[in-house]
């Protein structure tokens, strides 16, 4: 099924538009240009529009009273098939026509579409941005399910429809759970029974009463049946008293009818007689006057004459006189077509001077002014309107490009006068130099006196240490006396010897040393420190003077940067000027060769260059206006032949009655008034002779009737006599009064059966088995044992009062009823909600075993050509998919053997893996019901090498399988996957 054409009468923003479509199709438009309600209208015309209770927007135009359109496809089953559907009822009321003429509604458009839903439309063959966001929004392990679900029916609804049953049944029931409502409501019966139960002990005489209750029904049944057998009795022998002198009567009436006799006599034997009798007079005397009528009528035929000349040509001359009308028509005909012609000419000759038209009229016939070559028309003046606007926008653009372009390059000259000079930056730099020269001299005057105030430091270190050295030593001498004190004066005189000569070594060498070597250090710091202070005050700058400089240099350094960026953008302003010079150029060359295609039509058309050029599309209907009233022109003057033909071949009919008239001179019309005369004077005198005719005839056959009639009744009374067995009219009303009497106890012996029929008891079948009368004895008797049975009958109904009184005072005890009552309550809400469970468990039971079929018979077949769709997407990566049959979860198989979930994919090769298998399902669903694939945008997240694969795999589905795909989209590069020239409408 192949989409051909859209007429949009009125739908949206469309009034009145056509639109042509090929079997793969780009259509291409900017944000709000109709691409949703071109798709829109697609569904709604084939399926019908959205009702408006519904979500779906109904596109109803704004500024236009039409609402609907038409779209032409082609099936290989139907060949070429229109759909209108136009405002009517809720959906919009369709009309189909086929190709071969046929016509009809929605059940011919059910037919067609094979009984497609719109929902299963949209879910399989429609494919949108949505289905990807869907994906996005699906997470985690429910990724896999949404994909398996997609791949059967192209949506996620059996996942969700799965998800909802789980739900709704896990609200109602668990196997060990305690929250659900049927487990609450088992446990609330458990506790009942048991309850009811400890009452029920409490009443251990309830049963036994109920036995009793039981027994004493029963035997109350028991009684009344006898009673009514008594009473039935009495009934039946006081009915058969009653009817008892009838069955008398009756065997009387017998004994008479049998006195009688058997005999024959016809039904109504004398009255039958009497009338006939009568209709014998009747016919006799209406003989007489139609004998006389006969031969009086046949005398006037005599004296009528009619001439058979004119009777036999009574059709040709009828025909004659009536068309004299149309002979008259034709007259004023020919002169009105006289003065048609005239006008005519008068407007060929005005269309011709507005036209300038330099061509034969004759040629006219061969100029093809077809809707095609209009539509043509209208394309190049539209076009040629459209880069008149272009010329427009191309000037205005460049006024405006050459007011910026000059002002950007007065603004670039005012910043690059405005820089500094190169003396003036090279004494700028020079003042920051000299300031930083004066940091370097300053961070060196800091060394140098952290240097000297190191070196005395270490001075004090070496006064410190010979304190401590004094230290040293008295602790020594300390130790020496101690030892002393001990009787240790030997060790105690070695130490103190030692000391004292270590003592005097170190204090005549090391501190002079390190004495000499301090003064000697300090000496060049000194003078390097002299040095640079000179150097720093022959600097004769100041700090206000550095600030200037760095200032005035930021300054130029920021107005060299906005220089740049200006230059820039200065740069780009030209280059826009240089891309609309090309533009110019281009609407040059397009311009020329529409202005030579419309000069070449306009000649084709015998048009003057100035008229082709500017007003082509005027001259068109004006072409159309000369062409039409030429053929007007031309149908006219064979119009005119043709009833001259007419007329000459009416006279020449009317002349074979040439002998009819006395004057030749006289015209066609009165001749035929003449023959008109005559021929009804003629067929007067032939009507005359007719009604004569058919009344000799009609009494011809009245008289004969009558002869018919009279033998008819003679037999008739024949019969009669034959069937009394009689000769005479005598003994035929003898038998006839024996007839009547037996009749009469026939008629009363009826009677008596009918009465006795109204009794409802059983009668006997003879005479000699009848019962005899019932005397009062017998109905005493019967009565007595009637009390007798009445009295049993009132005890037991005492008794069982008594028994049910005793049952209430134990019912009404109270718990036991009320418990007994709620049990049964929540028995019956325990039901409610089982039955509510098992209708969730059977839908899943039926969801699961479809899914099952489908995972063995289809499925495999998806999945195998999903497969090849998403290897060759992603180029090879990833090679096939596969189901667990057993959690429903899909997995990918990388080209290097790994397997992955859909969730552990990227988001962009989620997509593609939901596309292969949108793609699968709605290829292998083609084979059996082929319908376009709608497809908005589904690809503008994939890289450039992924949109490559899947435009290219497009391509392929529809060349090999002849499938129409409709690709709708906003952005630029997909134009360059499409023929433009017949595969893209631009909206």
């Amino acid at each position: 099924m192949i989409i051909k054409e859209l007429v949009i009468y009125g739908y949206g923003k469309f009034e009145q538009y056509h639109l042509k479509l090929q079997p793969f199709s780009l259509i291409y438009g900017k944000n709000e240009a109709g691409k949703s309600t071109i798709m829109s209208f697609i569904h709604s015309i084939l399926f019908g529009f959205p009702l408006k209770q519904q979500s779906e927007l109904r596109y109803e135009p704004k500024t236009s009273s039409k609402y609907g359109g038409r779209i032409v496809l082609e099936d290989p089953d139907w060949g070429i098939v229109q759909i209108e559907r136009v405002k009517g009822k809720a959906i919009g009321d369709v009309t189909v026509k086929l190709e071969d003429g046929t016509i009809g509604d929605e059940e011919l458009l059910q037919v067609i579409l094979g009984g497609m839903e719109k929902s299963t439309y949209q879910s399989i063959y429609s494919f949108d941005i949505h289905g990807l966001q869907n994906v996005q929004k699906v997470k985690g392990e429910e990724l896999g399910k949404f994909l398996f679900s997609t791949s059967a029916i192209g949506t996620e609804q059996i996942m969700e429809t799965d998800q909802f049953l789980d739900k709704e049944m896990d609200k109602l029931f668990k196997p060990n759970g305690s929250r659900p409502d049927i487990n609450k409501q088992i446990a609330k019966m458990k506790v009942l029974d048991n309850q009811l139960k400890d009452a029920k002990r409490k009443i251990i005489n309830y049963e036994t009463l109920l036995q009793n209750l039981t027994n004493t029904d029963n035997q109350l049944e028991a009684k009344r049946k006898q009673m009514a057998d008594i009473q039935q009795e009495i009934f039946e022998k006081k009915e058969w008293n009653r009817i008892y002198p009838l069955f008398m009567q009756r065997k009387n009436l017998e004994e008479k009818l049998t006195e009688l006799g058997e005999f024959q006599f016809p039904s109504n034997g004398i009255t039958r007689y009497e009338k006939l009798a009568a209709e014998l007079r009747t016919i006799k005397k209406r003989l007489v006057p139609l004998n006389e009528q006969l031969e009086e009528i046949t005398k006037e035929l005599e004296t009528i004459e009619v001439d058979e000349r004119i009777t036999e040509n009574k059709e040709p001359i009828q025909f004659i006189v009536e068309d004299l009308p149309n002979y008259r028509q034709e007259a004023g005909k020919l002169k009105e077509l006289a003065v048609q012609i005239n006008q005519i000419e008068d407007e060929l000759l005005q269309i011709k001077t507005k036209l300038h038209y330099q061509g034969d009229l004759e040629a006219i016939k061969q100029f093809d002014l077809s809707f095609a070559k209009k539509d043509q028309i209208m394309k190049l003046v539209k076009k040629q309107s459209h880069l008149d606007e272009r010329k427009r926008e191309l000037e205005k653009n460049e006024n405006e490009l050459g007011q910026k372009l000059k002002q950007q390059k007065s603004f670039v000259n005012e910043l690059a006068r405005s820089r500094l000079n190169e003396k003036e930056r090279l004494h700028l730099e020079n003042v920051l130099k000299q300031e930083q020269e004066i940091n370097e001299i300053e961070s060196e005057l800091k060394w140098i006196d952290s240097q000297l105030s190191q070196l005395q430091n270490k001075q004090s270190i070496k006064k410190s240490g010979k304190t401590a050295l004094q230290f040293v030593f008295g602790c020594i001498c300390i130790i020496t006396l101690a030892l002393f004190w001990f009787d240790y004066w030997q060790i105690a005189l070695g130490i103190l010897s030692a000391s004292v000569l270590f003592s005097l070594f170190l204090v005549i060498t090391g501190w002079r040393k390190a004495s000499d070597a301090t003064i000697k250090m300090n000496e060049p710091l000194i003078l390097k420190k002299r040095q640079l202070e000179k150097k720093y005050d022959e600097i004769q700058i100041t700090s206000e003077d550095i600030e200037q400089a760095r200032e005035k240099l930021n300054k130029d350094q920021l107005i060299a940067k906005q220089e740049e960026i200006e230059n820039i953008r200065l740069e780009q302003l030209e280059r826009q000027f240089d891309e609309l010079v090309a533009s110019f150029e281009h609407w040059e060359n397009e311009t020329r060769a529409i202005n030579d295609e419309l000069l070449e039509m306009g000649r084709s058309y015998f048009l003057p260059d100035y008229m082709a050029k500017h007003h082509l599309m005027e001259c068109f209907t004006l072409l159309e206006q000369l062409k039409t009233r030429w053929n007007e022109k031309q149908r006219m003057s064979q119009q005119i032949e043709h009833l001259k033909m007419i007329q000459t071949e009416k006279e020449a009919i009317l002349s074979k009655y040439d002998w009819l008239f006395h004057a030749s001179s006289q015209n066609y019309e009165e001749r035929v008034l003449l023959l008109k005369t005559e021929l009804n004077k003629q067929l007067e005198l032939e009507k005359i002779q007719a009604e004569k005719l058919a009344k000799q005839q009609e009494l011809v056959n009245q008289i004969a009737t009558c002869k018919a009639e009279l033998k008819q009744v003679e037999q008739e009374i024949n019969v009669l006599f034959q069937q009394a067995n009689v000769e005479t009219e005598a003994q035929f009303y003898l038998v006839g009064e024996k007839n009547e009497k037996r009749n009469e106890l026939l008629n009363e012996f009826e009677l008596v059966n009918k009465q006795l029929a109204h009794s409802n008891l059983n009668l006997p079948d003879g005479m000699n088995l009848i019962p005899s009368y019932v005397d009062e004895t017998t109905f005493t008797e019967l009565n007595r044992i009637k009390e007798a049975i009445g009295k049993e009958i009132e005890q037991l109904e005492k008794e069982r009062v008594s028994i049910r009184h005793e049952i209430t005072l134990i019912e009404e005890g109270g718990t036991y009823t009320e418990l007994l009552h709620q049990f049964h309550q929540e028995k019956y809400e325990l039901e409610e909600m089982a039955r509510t469970w098992a209708v969730f468990q059977t839908a899943k039971y039926v969801l699961q075993k479809g899914m099952e079929k489908y995972k063995v018979e289809r499925l495999p077949k998806v999945l195998l050509q999903a497969s090849k769709y998403f290897s060759f997407i992603t180029d090879g990566a990833y090679k096939q998919i596969f189901l667990d049959q057993e959690s429903d979860q899909l997995f990918v198989e990388r080209k290097d053997g790994m397997l992955f979930t859909p969730n552990e994919v990227s988001q962009a090769t989620g997509e593609q893996l939901y596309i292969s298998l949108r793609f699968a399902l709605a290829v292998l669903s083609y084979k059996q019901n082929p319908y376009p694939f709608i497809i908005d945008d589904g690809f503008v997240h994939f890289d450039e090498d992924r949109r490559d694969q899947m435009m290219y795999l497009l391509k392929e589905i529809s060349a090999e399988s002849g499938v129409q795909i409709l690709f709708f989209t906003c952005h630029n590069i997909f134009k360059s996957y499409f023929d433009r020239q017949h595969s893209v409408v631009f909206l």
